[in-house]
């Protein structure tokens, strides 16, 4: 037997072992009946497909399908020819479904053992088809082997306490009545812990660079700080890690609130010095005899921009949003 290499090839040979399936099923059912499911079951399966697939979808189908002269088209079963067992597992699951309606509760109990015991572990499969009903309890089934399967966190897992879900409720913007996973509030710490570590260390070294004689000093590593109290170490509660979070926060806040300004800000002392009545007025006092206030004005104009290079205008720049958002800092400190 060939194995097929393409998804549709896989698929047209799964179909093909149900209809097998179902041809041997219904081997004691009148030709017209077989005949009515078997055009039913590939009718629901074509249309699945789009239009344009199904026709090379019928051509696989086709060649996985025995041929009139097999004997298989008379309805009546006959003995199946020694193959070789399909190499893709999913092949073999197929033919196993397939055969599965003609199983006995207690041949597919046994199945079902032996997958479990493999490690095929499905909870619901061993709830559904493993478990039989009996008259006395009966002692746990020893496939306890397999690996347990995490309860859900809103059936009796891991729980939070109630006022953490409800201050968590508040900040997310969520009702009342809406349940509070555990777990996801697990992965969702763990993100933003990564977020605010991160930040911290960037906002903080960008404020070194534009600030650096400033009051405000990092003095505190926040990835220790919020670590320290995940672990529950009463040195570092919950107001260190407010404190902390707040300056971070502030200082953020600050930097894009100067930098957003910034423009702003050196365009006002860039025109108190170079706007034109700014020049004239600086230049009545140094002009000469006989000389155009104009003339005198355009000399004072290049006498100031000979100290204003690039490295000039942008330590001003720098110097205007460290300023500002100083000043700004200070007022969030302060609340």
């Amino acid at each position: 037997m060939i194995e097929p290499t393409t998804e549709r090839g896989r698929r047209a040979s799964s179909v093909a072992q149900r209809l097998k399936g179902l041809q041997l099923q219904l081997a004691d059912e009148s030709s017209d009946r077989r005949r009515d499911v078997l055009r039913d079951e590939l009718g629901r399966v074509l249309n699945e497909l789009v239009p344009a697939e199904r026709r090379a979808f019928l051509a696989e189908l086709k060649d996985s399908l025995p041929t009139p002269g097999d004997g298989e088209g008379s309805g009546k079963p006959q003995a199946a020819p020694v193959e070789e067992a399909p190499k893709d597992p999913r092949l073999l699951v197929d033919r196993l479904i397939a055969m599965s309606a003609t199983m006995s509760d207690v041949q597919k109990k046994e199945i079902a053992e032996r997958l479990l015991a493999g490690g095929f572990a499905v909870k619901q499969v061993v709830k559904e088809v493993v478990e039989v009903k009996v008259a006395a309890p009966a002692a746990p089934a020893p496939v306890a082997q397999a690996a347990p399967v995490p309860a859900p966190a809103h059936s009796g897992g891991a729980t939070l306490p109630p006022e953490v879900v409800r201050e968590l409720k508040t900040k997310l913007g969520l009702g009342e009545a809406e349940a509070v996973d555990p777990a996801k509030v697990a992965e969702l710490c763990t993100q933003l812990a990564d977020l605010t570590v991160q930040l911290d260390q960037f906002v903080w070294n960008a404020w070194k660079r534009v600030n650096p004689s400033s009051k405000f000093k990092k003095t505190v590593v926040m990835s220790r700080v919020l670590g320290r109290f995940a672990a529950g170490d009463a040195a570092f509660g919950r107001p260190q890690v407010q404190a902390e979070t707040k300056m971070l926060q502030g200082l953020t806040a600050s930097l894009i609130a100067a930098v957003a300004k910034a423009g702003n800000l050196y365009a006002q002392k860039h025109l108190v010095m170079f706007a034109p009545p700014a020049i004239e007025e600086a230049a009545r006092s140094e002009k000469r005899a006989l000389e155009a206030l104009g003339v005198t004005a355009w000399r004072k104009y290049g006498q100031l921009m000979q100290t204003r290079d690039e490295n000039a205008i942008a330590t001003e720049i720098q110097g205007t949003i460290a300023s500002h958002a100083e000043e700004l800092l200070d007022g969030l400190v302060r609340k």
